[in-house]
């Protein structure tokens, strides 16, 4: 267990840590349905069902919200997603209800996503704190209803700037001896990865069969669960204090599976690399893969044939999934000039023969304030004959509508791959030419002059 230095973040790294161990402790819930208290972590509740001979089969369930403390901004959205999954480590979400209320609706107000289960839109209406909670309900093995502990997120309302906490995963399951890599993203309000701004992070973990070692923003898991016939849940949560002097909590629910199960862990990637988040402006769709790897290593993209589902808690976001593999495109209706709009989009997977829905979540940013962007082709594809310098040219867009390149400055070229890149007619543009076949990177970053704002934005290419 590693926890930060910061103060504040050492303050909350102890409310979260006694909030932890009241709940491994039990309480909440029953097959009676009697509500349980306030809790700041995960609750469960159970009941029981007739087993495969007979005998009764006991059946525990868990919520986890995926935020203790959070932020918006006046006139903008964070979204919060509670997760319950039962005593198999099976993701039974979906089959749950859940009843949302903010403790001040002149300072935010809460609304129930309609298409994500378990999430809810929070709006920012006027500077302050309030106290979002949610009590989920969920219909036993026994058929009776069993609502679950009340789960509260702490969230402050910002009159200017303000920061959020991105993970990919609010349910993360593990093999036992499986070993992995998570990591937190501390995004700004135009959904800019600022994670190398702050230091004070501080992680739990809040079972001994879920095993975390960390390094500032990123973290190790190592399950650990010998047992062949239950499974170990915990909650893994991070904390750090946002620049502007707001602490930040964010909690992901883990389950150890029996030992001798695999595990499976759906991964959003661009470009080849994990995301948990992603910015894209009006006109500018991207393109995003996808792949289940198991608990051993193997690819095992191929065994989830069901059908997959794309659900946002955006009205504007769209998602068209590729013709073939399992590639999906984004891209945003939300016009030129509208403030900068943050949902999350939950992608699942599923196996028409394996009983195995694992899920990823992407905090997606729509319209930000300001951006970097290219206009070319995509992917760019360059002829290595005759070998002569391609203009690639970078442009800055303000809420949508392009600017010069005279509102950035500390202009910066970096490259990848077997290109030569040379000066063009200004700072951002440049001009490539391929030294051999092969695929290549190009990244323009400039830092908008009104604001300091670092943008960047990388360019993938293949020289033929």
């Amino acid at each position: 267990m590693r926890t930060g230095t910061g103060s504040k973040a050492l303050a909350w790294f102890a409310a979260a840590l006694t909030a932890m161990v009241l709940a491994a402790c039990g309480g909440g819930g029953g097959s009676d349905g009697a509500a349980a208290g306030p809790s700041s972590g995960s609750g469960s509740g159970g009941s029981s069902g007739p087993g495969s001979n007979g005998s009764p089969t006991t059946v525990s369930y868990t919520v986890t919200l995926g935020q203790s403390a959070g932020q918006v901004g006046v006139g903008r959205t964070l979204t919060l997603a509670a997760v319950i999954v039962d005593s198999n480590g099976k993701d039974v979400t979906a089959q749950g209800s859940y009843a949302w209320t903010s403790s001040d609706p002149a300072v935010a107000t809460v609304r129930p996503s309609a298409t994500v289960a378990g999430a809810a839109v929070v709006t920012g209406i006027a500077p302050g704190t309030v106290n979002v909670q949610v009590v989920a309900t969920i219909n036993g093995a026994d058929g009776k209803a069993i609502v679950l502990p009340v789960q509260t997120a702490t969230i402050t309302v910002a009159a200017s700037h303000h920061y959020s906490l991105a993970v990919s995963h609010p349910l993360l399951t593990l093999a036992n001896g499986e070993t992995r890599q998570i990591r937190a993203t501390l995004l700004d309000g135009d959904g800019i990865d600022v994670s190398a701004a702050v230091h004070d992070w501080a992680w739990a973990s809040s079972a001994a069969g879920i095993q975390l070692s960390a390094d500032r923003e990123r973290a190790t898991l190592h399950g650990v669960n010998p047992s062949t016939t239950s499974t170990v849940e915990g909650t893994v949560t991070v904390g750090v204090t946002a620049p502007n002097g707001v602490a930040l909590a964010a909690r992901i629910a883990v389950v150890v599976l029996k030992n001798g199960s695999y595990a499976y862990t759906l991964e959003l990637l661009r470009n080849g690399t994990p995301i948990d988040a992603i910015s894209i402006l009006n006109g500018y769709p991207a393109t995003l893969s996808a792949r289940v790897m198991r608990s051993d290593g193997l690819d095992a993209t191929a065994q989830f044939d069901g059908q997959w589902s794309y659900a946002s808690t955006s009205p504007s976001l769209s998602v068209q999934p590729t013709a073939s593999g399992r590639g999906f495109t984004l891209n945003t209706s939300r016009p030129n000039g509208a403030d900068p709009l943050q949902s999350l989009l939950k992608v699942t997977a599923t196996s028409k023969a394996l009983d195995a829905t694992p899920s990823a979540g992407l905090t997606v940013t729509e319209q930000p304030t300001w951006a970097l962007v290219y206009d070319g082709p995509q992917p760019l594809r360059i002829a290595t004959m005759p070998p002569l310098p391609i203009p690639v040219t970078a442009t800055v867009r303000h809420r949508g509508n392009a600017l010069t390149f005279l509102e950035c400055e500390a202009w910066d070229w970096q490259q990848a791959g077997n290109i030569a890149v040379t000066p063009a007619t200004h700072p951002g543009q440049v001009g490539v030419t391929p030294l051999t076949p092969g695929d290549f990177s190009l990244t323009a970053s400039c830092s908008v002059r009104k604001t300091g704002q670092r943008l960047s934005v990388t360019i993938a290419g293949t020289a033929i």
